[in-house]
């Protein structure tokens, strides 16, 4: 019993170091982004469910929906080289840049039992530039990253209750 407890006691003592990219946008400029994400996969209040609730076009208001969306990001990313760096060289300043992204969404009811939906968008994107003389520059100084998501799928009605839909993502 007394070996449960420490085996238990010692991994809550054990611990890792973890590292992020941090690149994943989930807010890719659809009018629910102020609610953190929450929800996103159940809401179904325009266009935009084309992305994360195909199913969701039954729902809508009118039976064709079109979305354009964009979205300005301007991050800052500095780094803190600290007494323990043996390679020579700046911090890197403020590696952050201005990104700009745009999402086209649309979402069609067929008839009463089918829809389209189709969503186009970037998910992650990234653009960092540390400069030559950076002190981590054998790791990496200068990142560029996009992605741009297609998602055509189709939708199909079973009841009110109860739609199902499937698609297939490309990714770039």
């Amino acid at each position: 019993m007394f070996s449960r407890y420490l085996v238990a006691v010692t991994l809550l003592l054990v611990t890792y170091s973890a590292s992020a990219g941090g690149i994943y946008l989930r807010e890719y400029g659809q009018p629910a982004q102020g609610t953190s994400g929450a929800g996103n996969t159940v809401l179904a209040e325009d266009a935009s469910t084309a992305f994360l609730n195909q199913a969701g076009v039954f729902k809508l208001e009118s039976d064709s929906e079109w979305m354009v969306t964009g979205i300005v990001l301007d991050s800052s990313v500095k780094f803190d080289a600290d007494s323990n760096n043996t390679i020579p060289g700046s911090n890197g300043g403020d590696a952050g840049d201005t990104l700009f992204g745009a999402a086209l969404f649309h979402a069609r009811q067929i008839n009463d039992k089918w829809g389209f939906t189709f969503s186009l968008n970037s998910l992650a994107g990234s653009a960092l530039d540390y400069g030559d003389d950076f002190v981590g520059r054998y790791t990496g100084q200068e990142t560029e990253l996009l992605t741009v998501t297609a998602l055509p799928s189709v939708a199909y009605k079973i009841n009110d209750q109860l739609s199902i839909a499937g698609g297939i993502g490309l990714f770039y």
